[in-house]
């Protein structure tokens, strides 16, 4: 139709079949709108004060999304009319001004509202083309139906695409807060809407808010608040679940909600359309077997870290006797190899070896943690006294001295005690001169017994007092010295501890004191503690 024209004298037939052929050409919104609006000034018969489009914003509000001409957008009482007239679906005409008169057109195609169409002109124009004006409105309507449509099939289409490239990013995450927040901005940039995701806890049976996108600030402090942690959602009933879907439907303010479940991890999404269901459903699927390989992956790679700390902590075993045995075969060949006291020596570290190839399985057992004590009543006087006499296979007697009772009764394994001890032991005597003394003193209480081991080294910083336990760890003052290997002292604390028992160390900076305490009976430690 020419510009310019009017529609007035002109039958609705010719009128329905011009509006049909110029909104089923509009190949976008900006032409759509704009036919729109050259239409409508054609059935009023002159250029409307105001024309403007609502459309729901990706929380169900509706938001001015064009205008045309010099009108206001409107006060209160506009946006509750094009809320009405959005719900209802009804049109709603009323008064503005002297003269003129405001419509409001729902924009309902197969029963769904998309929009409201808005056209404020003089009274007689809107009250004599009301029909057509219905007429541009539900053409408008269909139009913009099928714009949604081919927007829905484009995401489609890139929704495909963009699962490829997130399937790629997710097999590069490092663990599952990584995945769970790579999907979570997924879905917030593909579809543009509010999103928030929660991760699994390791060993825990609830899941903490861990990424959230598409929320203000003041939201996301009123989400973290009211749903910052809660069980897992697979071990919710069904009506704990709908209840806490109700709850995110009300910290965000939207009508609905999607759910996206992937194992480990939940990503609910506010205002989330029907027809992303399945696309949420193939996400969750994905997500979900990434989280599944990345605990696989963990748990290989805590195996792997096991293993290496049992075979480090056999070598570290494995080092003592074969010492030991070196100084045997040196005092064999400076003395008669025939003698008493050598052949004596050598069948003592001959045992010793047998007996620690006899529990090699047991060390590494030990060092995954899998391997009982084998607890009964020992002197624990007895296994110091084996320490130290072990240790001075190695180091020479005379330098260690052992002060305390005779004889001190606990329930305890008395082979991987004395270990422990022999590792404090080797450590105080590797830590100080050659020429000082280390001792060894004993305290038997009521319901503990502790050992004591004293060097004269150059004393252990207080920062550094807590990490020397941990594997592999190494303190300033063993660093320059040979036979400190990083894994004695965090074998003793294992072994203590294992024992219901526990170790600590005291120092300045003339001198170290080791502190190994062990219950004399582990019930009555525990009745003790309590």
């Amino acid at each position: 139709m020419p510009g310019g024209a009017t529609l007035r004298g002109v039958a609705h037939r010719d009128v329905l079949q011009g509006l049909c052929h110029a909104f089923a050409s509009a190949p976008s919104f900006d032409e759509l709108v704009t036919s729109t609006a050259r239409w409508a000034r054609s059935v009023t018969g002159c250029d409307p004060t105001h024309v403007s489009f609502a459309l729901p914003d990706s929380a169900g509000r509706l938001r001015v999304a064009w205008r045309d001409g010099a009108g206001a957008s409107g006060g209160r009482k506009r946006s509750v009319r094009r809320r009405t007239a959005f719900r209802t679906k009804q049109a709603v005409r009323v008064e503005a001004g002297e003269d003129a008169a405001l419509a409001l057109f729902p924009l309902v195609s197969r029963g769904t509202p998309f929009g409201v169409l808005e056209i404020m002109a003089p009274r007689g124009a809107i009250n004599d083309g009301w029909e057509l004006l219905e007429a541009i409105a539900s053409q408008a309507a269909i139009t913009l139906h099928n714009l949604y449509e081919q927007r829905s099939l484009r995401r489609q289409v890139e929704t495909l695409e963009g699962a490829t490239a997130l399937g790629r990013d997710l097999v590069r995450a490092h663990d599952p807060e990584e995945a769970a927040q790579l999907a979570v901005r997924f879905v917030a940039e593909r579809f543009e809407l509010p999103v928030a995701g929660w991760v699994a806890t390791p060993n825990s049976q609830r899941m903490v808010l861990t990424s959230v996108r598409g929320l203000g600030s003041r939201k996301r402090k009123q989400l973290k608040a009211v749903m910052g942690a809660f069980p897992r959602w697979s071990s919710l009933p069904s009506s704990q679940r709908d209840a806490m879907v109700r709850q995110f439907r009300e910290v965000l303010g939207g009508s609905t909600a999607g759910i996206v479940e992937a194992g480990d991890a939940l990503l609910l999404v506010a205002n989330a359309p029907a027809s992303l269901h399945q696309t949420f459903d193939a996400l969750g699927s994905l997500l979900a077997a990434v989280l599944l390989q990345l605990a696989i992956t963990a748990n290989a790679q805590r195996r792997n870290e096991q293993l290496d700390m049992g075979i480090a902590w056999t070598a570290h075993e494995l080092r003592a006797p074969l010492i030991d045995v070196k100084a045997v075969l040196e005092f064999l060949l400076a003395e008669d190899a025939g003698s008493p006291i050598g052949v004596a020596m050598l069948r003592r570290s001959l045992l010793e070896l047998e007996e620690l190839v006899g529990t090699t399985e047991g060390l590494l057992g030990w060092a995954v943690g899998a391997r009982p004590l084998r607890r009964r009543m020992a002197d624990v006087i007895q296994v110091i006294s084996q320490a130290i006499h072990a240790c001075e296979l190695g180091w020479g007697e005379g330098r260690m001295r052992l002060s305390g009772p005779t004889r001190a009764m606990a329930r305890i394994d008395p082979v991987q005690l004395r270990r422990a001890i022999e590792n404090i032991l080797r450590n105080a005597l590797a830590c100080s001169d050659r020429d000082s003394e280390v001792g060894v003193s004993v305290d038997e209480g009521d319901a503990v017994i502790t050992v004591s081991v004293r060097d004269q080294g150059p004393g252990i910083p207080e920062a550094e007092r807590d990490g020397i336990f941990d594997p592999f760890v190494r303190g300033s003052a063993a660093a320059s010295r040979s036979g400190v290997g990083g894994l004695g002292l965090f074998i003793a604390r294992r072994v203590l501890e294992a024992h219901g028992g526990r170790i600590w160390v005291d120092s300045d900076p003339t001198r170290t004191t080791f502190h190994l305490q062990v219950p004399i009976e582990m019930a009555r430690a525990r009745r003790s503690a309590s």
